[in-house]
């Protein structure tokens, strides 16, 4: 992520906030990918939202975020819920801005759900009758979803 950052300098900025829901921090998301080879533009502000569900029932809201600051307005957020909690992404964003949660407030992160946009990617897996992998590690790979 830090060589598409340190590479945007040129790049035209568009009024609003982008948000790319990824399930990790490991390089850019396809989503952001794709918009900016389409239309050639970024937001003024890029979020990259990892949503964490921890093996407890319950994440307190001191515990709820933890913000990185990418540079070049570009942000890195992760947002922690219970297995019993139903995430709630606008309110997680609208707590960025509360004076209780200070490394939200001192970055400024405050959010108009009205200028905001949405982006999602996902990854497909396809089974292949070409060769590969063998038939039953396959069978296995597509039926234990924590392998992948």
């Amino acid at each position: 992520m830090q060589a598409i950052i340190s590479g945007i300098d040129g790049v035209p900025r568009v009024d609003g906030t982008a948000v790319f829901l990824t399930p990790t921090s490991d390089g850019a998301p396809s989503a952001m990918l794709h918009n900016l080879k389409h239309n050639h533009v970024l937001h003024e502000r890029n979020i990259l939202l990892t949503v964490v569900v921890e093996d407890k029932p319950y994440v307190t809201k001191g515990n709820r975020i933890l913000i990185k600051d990418l540079g070049k307005n570009f942000y890195w957020i992760k947002v922690f819920y219970g297995f019993m909690e139903t995430p709630d992404i606008p309110a997680a964003l609208e707590q960025c801005a509360t004076p209780a949660l200070e490394q939200c407030a001192t970055q400024g992160l405050s959010f108009d759900m009205m200028s905001t946009s949405f982006f999602i990617s996902r990854a497909l897996l396809v089974s292949s009758p070409n060769p590969g992998m063998m038939k039953w590690r396959e069978d296995c790979f597509w039926r234990y979803p924590e392998t992948r």
